[in-house]
């Protein structure tokens, strides 16, 4: 069905067509652009300019703690595996003539008294 208008009717109920005037959507429509004096641009700037120094500075920082953390780390190896040396000889120094030994832990373990009685 046809109005005189020139709308068109579905048997389904819907419209389409007609009217004189076509409308455009209206969204966006409520938002305006505002000033903003120039002395709040370079106030924010200058607030943008510290907060980037301040994240430039503790990226610093965290690289330079990475760069100790990973020093630290070699030399805790390197002293470990110093440690392990170490225990494999161990040096027993006796009083005479200032002569050293050196044993193995399994010599020395052999070379203490299994029981002490007094």
């Amino acid at each position: 069905m046809v109005t005189l208008d020139g709308a068109l009717f579905e048997k389904s109920g819907t419209m389409s067509g007609g009217g004189t005037k076509p409308r455009g959507g209206k969204m966006g429509t409520s938002i305006r652009a505002t000033s903003v004096s120039g002395e709040a641009v370079t106030s924010a700037e200058k607030e943008l300019s510290t907060m980037v120094d301040r994240l430039n500075g503790i990226r610093q920082r965290i690289a330079d703690s990475v760069k100790h953390y990973q020093a630290s780390e070699k030399a805790i190896a390197h002293l470990e595996m110093e440690l392990a040396k170490s225990q494999k000889e161990v040096m027993v120094c006796y009083g005479f003539s200032n002569v050293f030994f050196i044993f193995s832990p399994d010599e020395i373990n052999a070379l203490k008294p299994s029981s002490r009685t007094d």
